[in-house]
């Protein structure tokens, strides 16, 4: 390094050595160090450089190639750089003396010199081409990191070597302290020791760190792993459990339908009974219209309602399908059991019943009666007791309709009497008239209600006898609340 600094300084006044070699090196009396034999030393750009002036070396000299002699070259051989070795004076610069100082750095590495031939001719020729062997191919104990520094100050090409000798002492310097140098890529794990030896402390703290990371990581593929496992065994244990719940389903339908054709079979042989034990140990959820079709024709004779003595005009089921209500011209109404009750309930009126209705509970009904030319009436019953419960007369007349809405707390009608083109809603419990619409031209033959009961449906239609143009008929949509035509 002070060898490296010394000629820094000499470079940094425009003087190069031509001649740096471990024998031009002295240290003091006191540990300093000296450089020696200026005598080839030159001032850039001062004087030229041809054999007349200069001192030079013959390469068929005898002498061998650490000593300075003169001839076509400048310099000692075996420590000279190429283009001294060639004899090109105008490309000597500072790296010049660069490669010298990595020629002697090469004979601190490895106790001789770069070349080792005794005959001139023989080193120049091979300087010239830069053949020489590595450091650590003389001596495999140099730290590579020392011969990078030493090939790169070495390089045949001068733009490819240190560009000063103070570079060349800064890389020094770093692998003295341990640090990288810029000429040699140092790997992970070398980089890893020369942290270890710098900070033991750290880098121990650091490896266990991975080393807990990595067992961490470990750990946590492990883990996720069996997670994995174990999403994927429940993954297959529900695919197992859907196809065994398919199969039993496949299993079921098909003795539902086993049985449905046994049935049918029975029912064709004239054993109802058989057939009627068949379709009750069918599933509910299964049931579908082959069921209630041979169900019906299982009770043939019952589905056959005879109790009225003249046409029968209106017919409601209840909501639960248990009671049927029919209505006619005898001005009867009569609620069956939908399972064939030959005796049925039945409620008497003044005139033709055109319409009957049940409750949503089933425990009431409401008819409209009368005549085209009489004052109708709505009234409302009791199913179970044919007790009257409300007459809300004096608004309807014939064709009308009627209905409970879906809560059952109101009764609407339509009105089929001429010029009363109106629904009329009353409130069931009391029998209050709660409201009327008249948006209508024509007699209002239907009315419904919509299952939210926040709408009525009302519709008109013609017909021969009341309107002998046969207008047209519409239907409109009302808001229960404010009786707006929607």
């Amino acid at each position: 390094m002070d060898v490296c600094n010394e000629i820094a300084c000499a470079h940094s006044r425009g003087v190069l050595h031509r001649d740096l070699k471990p024998g031009n090196v002295m240290l003091g009396q006191y540990g300093e160090t000296l450089v020696v034999d200026w005598g080839l030393a030159k001032v850039i750009g001062r004087g030229s450089e041809d054999t007349g002036s200069e001192p030079t070396l013959r390469p068929e000299a005898a002498s061998g190639s650490g000593e300075t002699l003169p001839g076509t070259a400048l310099g000692t051989p075996a420590y000279m750089s190429p283009e001294q070795a060639e004899g090109r004076f105008d490309r000597l610069g500072p790296r010049s003396d660069v490669y010298s100082l990595g020629a002697t750095l090469y004979c601190l590495l490895t106790g001789r010199a770069p070349f080792q031939d005794e005959d001139v001719g023989a080193v120049l020729r091979r300087v010239r081409r830069g053949d020489f062997a590595s450091p650590r191919r003389v001596n495999a104990a140099v730290p590579r990191p020392l011969e990078a520094v030493c090939l790169k100050a070495m390089t045949l090409e001068p733009a490819a070597r240190y560009a000063s000798a103070k570079e060349l002492a800064e890389d020094i310097e770093h692998w003295l302290a341990d640090e990288p140098v810029s000429a040699y890529r140092e790997t992970a794990s070398e980089g890893l020791l020369r942290q270890w030896r710098r900070n033991p402390r750290a880098v121990a703290l650091g490896a266990a760190l991975v080393m807990v990371m990595a067992v961490g990581g470990v750990a946590g593929i492990a883990l996720w792993q069996r997670a994995e496992q174990q999403r994927r065994y429940g993954q297959r244990l529900e695919v197992a459990y859907r196809d065994e719940q398919a199969a039993k389903h496949d299993a079921v339908t098909n003795l539902y339908f086993n049985r449905i054709a046994l049935a049918d079979r029975e029912w064709l042989a004239g054993n109802v009974r058989n057939a009627e034990r068949l379709l009750e140990e069918c599933p509910r959820s299964l049931r579908g219209w082959e069921w209630d079709h041979l169900k019906q024709l299982c009770h043939a004779e019952l589905v056959d309602f005879r109790g009225h003595d003249d046409e029968v005009w209106g017919v409601s089921y209840s909501r639960d399908g248990g009671l049927i209500a029919s209505a006619g011209r005898d001005g009867t109404v009569r609620i069956w059991d939908s399972i064939g009750v030959r005796d049925p309930t039945s409620f008497r009126h003044r005139g033709p019943v055109w319409a009957v209705a049940f409750s949503p509970d089933a425990r009431r009904v409401v008819t409209a009666s009368g005549m085209r030319s009489d004052a109708g009436a709505v009234t409302i019953w009791d199913v179970a007791t044919g007790r009257e419960i409300h007459s809300l007369g004096g608004r309807t007349g014939s064709l009308a309709r009627v209905t409970f809405s879906p809560d059952g707390s109101r009764v609407a009608a339509s009105s089929g009497l001429a010029g009363r083109n109106e629904v009329v809603i009353w409130d069931a419990a009391t029998g209050r008239e709660v409201q009327v619409f008249r948006e209508h031209d024509a007699p209002v033959s239907c009315v419904a209600y919509r299952p939210d009961g926040r709408l009525i449906t009302s519709a008109t239609g013609s017909n021969d006898d009341f309107d002998p143009g046969k207008k047209p008929g519409e239907v409109k949509l009302w808001e229960v609340e404010t009786g707006r035509v929607v």
